[in-house]
This record gives structure tokens, C-alpha cells and sequence, in this order.
């Protein structure tokens, strides 16, 4: 997202309001953005930071001089919010106006995931910070309040007559504002796009919320943000308004409700004065037409209308939809002929249908009421020449719809797509419906700021989902995974990166008796050394001498089938987990240290080719093993050092080993996965207390990585100096001159 669509979203909190003409305004903000756009508005502007306007040379050289103070998200960051509000409240007029704006911590985006500005963490401002020790809280820049605590710093600061405005979806994207006490009338989740700092924790549909929370008298309790409208006297008449700031100048507006229920649509830009003569002018095309539609009334800057109190016809359709399809089918049909009646046609033809002289591409349900008996049209604003009526008629039915799976099963839409004889050509109107929006918005940069601020319903399916099986892996890991495994045949579910982990882990360390896998295309085939086998597979093998382990990602499912098979022994594999202990068969550390004296480590791990064993890899095995009670000997095997170090070894894997393997100060000498053969997997599986590496790489920021790493999982790497005399660098060097 561009900082110009941020500044342009950011002015939705003020670009409804009705400001005083030539009226002087103090903006309180650490940037320019509302001070900017204010100033455009032909109106006397200072912008100061908090702390300047509370200077007393400020103080007493404006007081009682300014027509407005504008404080958006800042009073959250004042350490006495009550005293800069009287701060405030003393460089106003007598009729002057504090225009206050601030997040709600008990907003409804916030409990379904929303990160809290300050913590960057979900929940936090929910609890009112409880969980955060009193130093922490004290130190914090900012915290947010809900609106009773709003109300009480007001009201302790003198600011007692008030109007209060709910807004949606936050402060920095203003796009729906309420009066407090008058909720909406219908369900705001088809017009609201709920907006995050961040997608990654949103467990909730917020969309689906707003109806219960206005029935249930929570709507404004639970907005996001609030917006207050302090002063003595001619607060804003507004019932709701609006805010269209996202596009392009000649189509930017704000929609105002009046509490005398008129409704006045604003050009909010001065090239937008030409856009509302057009759309009043399709208005009276439509009534021409026989169309109906609700009457405006055209002035200099603005459209005014009477407010429908009417059932939004999008919401009445689906309500067919649910109660009685018949009676959908027929009012859908009465929609797509007045689509067809809305304007001459130019022509017709198999492909695509009526070709419509004037094609109002907006005449969809979400812009029109059901009103007596008919559907009554508002906001058609875009006419496009010589346009097919399919695309409308299909984005009539898309709208009905939008690809909500209940809906969908209760009546395909495909069965409007075949009965209005679009479904052979549905890929046209798909791409037709997607070039509206570039009509009178930014697309791309709009469309960039979505992706990153909104979640999709597979999103919060997917982050459920991680959650749920967080909570199960840390349980299966803990309890299960490598519990009661000794001696039993161990049955792999999966042919996947976590399975190829597991098995490059454990193929030696397990009785591995087969490979099992959901996918059919699989079965018969080899993984590693295995045949993959059906699940079916499982039904035969002895339960109580088996363990099935799951390397899957995504297990949930996997995981409850075992448990319908009868199995108990199952265990979860999570290879981006690292697991507590060590996950092969080691000696007792107690036996290990009877009798001993106490070493600064238990378990120690080394790694390496160990190429033409010489004296230098002995001394280090010796000053290994003088640091811990158990050391690991891990080698390369000899794929690893052709594809590492570009070379073949002199000295075969397994002689590698069996050198190795006879030096006294090793207790256990292993092979180095090829496919993991770093320190962090070396530690996900053996869980050592240190790794012991050659002095040469004492300075090398990957293994300064490695370290870092390791400290903080409570482990250590630890340089050793190699012998000066002799390395394997050295004894190949001779042989490659013939000197040995």
C-alpha cells in the first residue's frame, strides 16, 4: 500500500463531517495528513504534537480561540488523558467543537484476532492489559480504552454534552459511521470489508457478527472505533453517513443520513460535482424508463434524497432463497427483465445476448429496496454505452449469492446462470464483472492494500486450523510421539517432507514396518526403502504391538480415522518442532556419572567427515569427552561429501564410522542425514547439551548463527583449536604431491 492511500483512507474520519466555512482548526497528530486534507477545505489549520500544545506559552496565547480540535488516535497516547483533554477544552470557543477519535479495546476486531497496536499481540487490550506486569503498562506509548472510559475522561474534563458516532471497519479506513443508538437496518456484513494490521491470528468471520451484535443491542458497544462530537450546542444532525475515499477523485462521496431522514449524497472532491449531474441524470433516464427509483434532487455539491425505509432487496431475496424458492425464481426474474427494460437495444445475439444501449452496471440488489410489491433503484452512478445486459443479469445473481456455501446449497446458482442462458459464456461475464471496479477506483493500488489487510473465510479456516492442531501437536509431542515405542513396529502415515524428516531421523533408531498413505496414486510405490501401502493396510497389523506416527502437516483428520480404526498408540511428527529429550536410546546419565566426578555438559555432539583419521580428531574426541558424560560422533556419509565439499572422500562411509566408532572417548557414532544435515536438525533429534566444532569456524557468522541458536534453546557450541602439526588438509596436500 502507497502512503497516498494511506492518507487518502486516513481522511474518511473527517470527510463526512460538516465543518464551519472558514473556521479555525487545531489538529493534534504526529503527521500532517488530516492538517493537509483540512487545509484544502479553504479552512485556518495547526497541526501540533501532543506535547507542543500542551506548552503553557501555547495554552495562553490561544485561549478560547479556535472553532474546532480535531484528536484522532492520539488521546491513547496521552499518560493523563483527562488533563490534555481541559488542556484542549481551553484553546476552544465557548460554541467550539472537540472532534475525538480512538479505537474501542473492546472493539468487535479485536476478539476475533485483532493484534493490539501497541503489544502486537491478540487479546491484550480485551483483558485491559491484566496480564502485563504494572512496569510494562506504565512504559507503554499508547493503550487503548473502551467507551465507558472514553466517556469518563470526557465527562471529568468538562466535555458533557456529546454526540457519539460507532465506526467501521477502523479509524484509519472510516467508511461506515454510526450514531450511537441508531444500528442499522440491515445486515452490515454485505457492505462492511473488515480491514487487520495483520490476517495472521483472525479467527473470526467479523462480517457474519454484525447482525447478532445488533440485535442483540451490541453494535455500538462493540464497534471498532468511535468518533465523538463534543460542544455546547449544533452538533453534527447526522444518523449515519457513509465515506467513499478510496477512489478515484471524480467518484469520491459521502453518503449523510439526516435525523430528518433525508439523505444527502456530498462530492467530497470538486471534480466530483460533474459525477453526481450524471448520476442524477441516469436517475431520470431509469424513471423514463419505468424503472423506479428513488427521486433526488440535485444542488450545487450534492444529491439529496428521501431515506427508503424499505427492506434492502438483497436481503429479501435471500430471504426467498431460504423460505420459499419459488417465489425467489419468480422475483429474480421480475429483477432481470427490468435489467433488460432499463434501456433500448442495440442488438442481440447467440454469444452475448442484449446488447444494451446504456448499461447501468450497478443495477444489482445491493443497490436497491423492495418496496411495495417492486424493487425501487438508488446509486446508479456508472452507465456504460452499448454493454451486454448478461453481465448485469450476472452479477444480479452473483450478488444474491456471493459464494456463500449455505446459500449455494439451497439452490445452485447455476440454475440461474442456465435459465437466464449465461452458463456457456460465464467466464465473459466473470472477467466484464471484475473491470467495474477499475471504473472509479485505484485498482491496483487498492486492491495491493486489500490483499494485505483483509482475510478471506479460507484464511480464518486455515488459522483455525493452526490453532487447533498447535494445541493437539504440543499434546501428541509431549504425550505420544516417541511414548511407548520401544519394541513395536512403527508405521509411517505419510510420503511428505515431514515423513522424509522422520525417516532420515529414525530409519535406524525404529522398527519401521511400513509406509502408509491416504493418496491412491501413491500406493505401490517406493518411498525410500518402502513399499507405500492403504490405510486399509492397517487393519490386519497387532494394534497393541504397533505405533503409528503421523508426519503429515495437517493431521486432524488422519489423526481421528486412526482413532476410528481402533488404534491408541499413535504419535504426531511436527518436523519444525524440537522435541524435550533425547529421542535415541541413551545410557542412563545417572549410570554415566556414578562414581564420576560431574561434567560441565551430559550430552555432546560432534559432526564431521572424519577423512584420513588422524591425531587432531583424536585430541578433539579426548577434549570432547573431558567436557560431557555421553558424546555423539555424527558422520558425513559419502554423498554428502561429494555434493559438500565438491570431492570425493578417501576413506569409505562405513570404514569412516568404524574408525570412529573404536576411539575410546565416543560412546556413539552416528550418520548425518543427507537430506538435514545442519545443527538445528542435529538438535531436533538428539537434544545434546553442546556441540563441539573445530576453532577454524570461531569467527564464521553461520556458525555464530548456529550459536546464537543453540543459547537460546539451552544449548552451546563450543570451539575447539585443531592440533597445529596435523589436519586432514595437510595429510591430503602430501598425498596429492606424492609425499605419502
Amino acid at each position: 500500500m502507497t502512503d497516498d492511500i494511506n492518507e487518502e483512507l486516513a481522511q474518511g474520519i473527517l470527510a463526512w463531517y460538516e465543518f464551519d466555512e472558514e473556521a479555525k482548526v487545531l489538529v493534534i497528530s504526529d503527521n500532517s495528513i488530516l492538517a493537509d486534507y483540512l487545509s484544502e477545505k479553504e479552512l485556518s489549520v495547526e497541526k501540533m504534537s501532543i506535547s507542543q500544545s500542551a506548552s503553557p506559552p501555547f495554552l495562553e496565547n490561544r485561549k478560547s480561540f479556535f472553532d474546532y480540535v480535531v484528536v484522532v488516535a492520539m488521546l491513547e497516547k496521552c499518560r493523563e488523558p483527562v488533563a490534555m483533554l481541559r488542556r484542549w477544552k481551553s484553546v476552544l470557543k465557548d460554541s467550539g467543537h472537540l472532534l475525538l477519535g480512538a479505537e474501542n479495546r473492546l472493539g468487535v476486531k479485536y476478539f476475533c484476532g485483532e493484534k493490539e497496536p501497541e503489544t502486537a499481540e491478540p487479546f491484550q487490550g480485551i483483558e485491559n492489559y491484566y496480564h502485563k506486569l504494572p512496569g510494562y503498562v506504565s512504559d507503554m506509548k499508547s493503550r487503548l480504552y473502551s467507551k465507558r472510559e472514553l466517556e469518563s475522561f470526557l465527562d471529568s474534563a468538562g466535555f458533557i454534552s456529546r454526540k457519539i458516532f460507532s465506526v467501521f471497519p477502523n479509524l484509519q479506513s472510516a467508511q461506515f459511521i454510526f450514531a450511537d443508538g441508531n444500528s442499522p437496518n440491515e445486515d452490515m456484513g454485505v457492505r462492511i470489508v473488515p480491514q487487520y494490521s495483520s490476517c495472521d491470528t483472525i479467527m473470526v468471520d467479523e462480517q457474519h457478527l454484525y447482525a447478532d451484535l445488533a440485535r442483540n443491542g451490541l453494535f455500538h458497544q462493540m464497534a471498532n472505533a468511535f468518533f465523538f462530537d463534543c460542544a455546547s450546542s449544533n452538533l453534527s444532525d447526522a444518523l449515519s453517513a457513509t465515506v467513499s475515499v478510496d477512489r478515484d477523485k471524480p467518484f469520491k462521496t459521502a453518503t449523510i443520513i439526516h435525523s430528518d431522514k433525508t439523505v444527502e449524497k456530498v462530492a467530497l472532491e470538486k471534480e466530483g460535482c460533474e459525477n453526481l449531474k450524471r448520476l442524477h441524470s441516469n436517475m431520470e433516464y431509469l424513471r423514463d424508463r419505468g424503472i423506479k427509483v428513488v427521486e433526488t434532487k440535485l444542488s450545487k455539491r450534492s444529491l439529496t434524497m428521501p431515506y427508503v425505509d424499505g427492506t434492502s432487496a438483497v436481503f429479501y431475496l435471500r430471504n426467498l432463497l431460504e423460505t420459499d424458492k419459488d417465489a425467489l425464481i419468480e422475483k429474480m426474474d421480475h429483477f432481470r427483465d427490468l435489467i433488460l427494460q432499463s434501456s433500448p437495444h442495440v442488438k442481440e445475439s447467440d454469444d452475448d445476448g442484449v446488447i444494451l444501449e446504456k448499461g447501468f452496471v450497478d443495477m444489482v440488489p445491493i443497490n436497491a429496496f423492495y418496496e411495495n410489491g417492486d424493487f425501487v433503484f438508488i446509486d446508479q452512478e456508472f452507465c456504460v454505452e452499448n454493454y451486454p445486459a448478461n453481465a448485469i443479469i450476472f452479477r444480479m445473481v452473483a450478488f444474491l449469492y456471493d459464494l456463500e456455501p449455505r446459500r449455494l446449497s439451497l439452490l445452485p446458482q447455476d440454475f440461474f446462470f442456465e435459465r437466464y442462458g449465461i452458463s456457456k459464456t460465464i467466464g465473459k461475464w466473470i472477467d466484464m464483472s471484475k473491470e467495474i471496479v477499475p471504473m472509479f477506483r485505484k485498482s491496483d493500488v487498492i486492491e495491493a492494500y486489500l490483499k494485505r489487510h483483509t482475510v478471506s473465510y479460507s484464511q480464518i479456516q486455515k488459522n483455525r486450523t493452526k490453532l487447533c492442531n498447535d494445541g493437539l501437536i504440543k499434546k501428541s509431542v509431549v504425550d505420544s510421539c516417541f511414548s511407548n515405542i520401544e519394541g513395536k513396529k512403527v508405521y509411517m502415515w505419510g510420503t511428505g517432507k515431514f515423513a522424509n524428516k522422520f525417516y532420515s531421523f529414525y530409519k535406524d533408531s525404529f522398527d519401521i514396518a511400513g509406509v502408509i498413505d491416504s493418496d491412491s496414486s501413491k500406493w505401490g510405490t517406493m518411498f525410500h526403502d518402502k513399499c507405500v501401502m492403504p490405510p486399509r493396510s492397517l487393519e490386519n497389523c497387532n494394534k497393541q504391538k504397533s505405533k503409528v506416527i503421523v508426519c503429515i502437516k495437517d493431521f486432524s483428520d488422519t489423526y481421528q480415522q486412526l482413532l476410528n480404526m481402533g488404534f491408541d498408540n499413535i504419535g504426531v511428527f511436527d518436523a519444525n518442532h524440537v522435541y524435550e529429550g533425547r529421542q535415541s536410546l541413551v545410557p542412563s546419565l545417572k549410570a554415566l556419572n556414578k562414581n564420576k566426578d560431574t561434567k560441565k555438559y551430559h550430552i555432546g555432539y560432534i559432526a564431521g567427515v572424519f577423512d584420513l583419521f588422524h591425531i587432531g580428531h583424536l585430541n578433539m574426541f579426548r577434549r570432547a569427552k573431558e567436557q560431557c558424560d555421553y558424546l555423539i560422533a555424527a558422520v558425513v556419509t559419502d554423498r554428502g561429501v561429494r555434493d559438500g565439499k565438491k570431492r570425493e572422500p578417501y576413506i569409505p562411509f562405513e570404514e569412516r564410522v568404524e574408525m570412529v566408532r573404536s576411539c575410546k572417548y565416543v560412546d556413539e557414532v552416528v550418520e548425518i542425514p543427507y537430506d538435514y544435515p545442519g545443527t538445528v536438525e542435529a538438535f531436533q533429534k538428539y537434544h545434546f547439551d553442546v556441540q563441539f566444532s573445530g576453532s577454524d569456524y570461531v569467527n564464521h557468522p553461520w556458525w555464530l548463527e548456529q550459536q546464537k541458536w543453540l543459547r537460546e534453546h539451552g544449548a552451546d557450541l563450543v570451539f575447539f583449536p585443531y592440533t597445529e602439526q596435523t589436519s586432514s588438509t595437510k595429510i591430503k596436500a602430501l598425498i596429492e604431491k606424492g609425499l605419502l
